[in-house]
């Protein structure tokens, strides 16, 4: 992949009559190694023949939220790698502080917003709550208080100091060894994205499906019957559930990051 560098701005003035030399573009080379994902189910003919409940329908929802939470790890677990993106709360829990700094660092290093002039932020439950709980000014602002006719994102809870909030437990977490938390509480990563700041990879057709909540969307599946054949001769395995993709994630840019990661403890627990 070809990552794209803005170039410097141009003060010389233009001399009349002659051609400018043209202006290069800076890039940088980009790799990404893509694998595959894969995952099956099963059901056995005399399963198939007795059981009262819907075998098929349960493995069809069970491989489904566990292909969609693969392809959420993956991409938090890339995210989380880059240790330098992490910055811990300015008091004891999250507060619209910390977005603040987070998204004044970003445009600080002229990172744009993702959509509608909005950063995007991933948040565990835990520290939403210290969230709501925020009554200073300029804070939480409910997703049931927005305007009418403003879209509301699937999973969104609110918005806070220009950064549009979801939530998820699949979040990053770590040991306090400092204060404000002391050990062992657990901090919970929040996620504040920039435009551009993570890039995915897939084979065209093989990759995962755009999918955002599990709870109430399935994952294309392959499903195939079982019945008699030279692996099973008897016809013991009655059903196949089975879902496979390739998929990568990878960090465009490693210097200046285009996004932050804020470590928090949550008073819930």
């Amino acid at each position: 992949m070809n990552r794209y560098a803005l170039p410097g701005f141009n003060t010389n003035p233009a001399s009349e009559g002659n051609i400018p030399a043209p202006i290069p573009q800076a890039s940088n080379t980009l790799t990404a190694v893509v694998e595959a994902y894969s995952g099956f189910m099963s059901s056995s003919t005399m399963l198939a023949d007795t059981d009262i409940n819907p075998t098929t329908d349960r493995m069809v929802d069970d491989l489904s939220y566990m292909a969609i939470g693969t392809v959420d790890t993956i991409i938090r677990t890339e995210i989380d790698s880059n240790s330098s993106a992490s910055q811990a709360t300015l008091g004891a829990y999250l507060s619209a502080q910390d977005f603040k700094k987070a998204v004044a660092n970003l445009e600080g290093i002229n990172v744009q917003p993702r959509f509608d002039n909005y950063f995007f932020s991933v948040i565990h439950p835990y520290v939403k709550y210290d969230l709501i709980s925020d009554n200073t000014a300029g804070g939480f602002i409910d997703a049931l208080k927005y305007i009418a006719g403003r879209q509301v994102l699937s999973g969104e809870v609110g918005e806070i100091a220009m950064c549009r909030l979801l939530t998820s437990t699949n979040v990053g977490t770590s040991l306090a060894g400092a204060t404000p938390a002391a050990a062992p509480s657990t901090l919970y990563n929040t996620y504040v994205m920039g435009m551009g700041g993570l890039g995915i990879v897939n084979l065209q057709g093989r990759g995962p499906e755009g999918l955002s909540d599990p709870s109430t969307q399935q994952y294309s599946l392959m499903m195939s019957k079982g019945g008699p054949s030279g692996f099973d001769p008897t016809g013991e395995i009655a059903q196949y559930v089975a879902y496979r993709f390739v998929f990568a994630a990878k960090t465009l840019d490693t210097t200046n990051l285009r996004f932050r990661i804020i470590t928090a403890d949550a008073s819930l627990v």
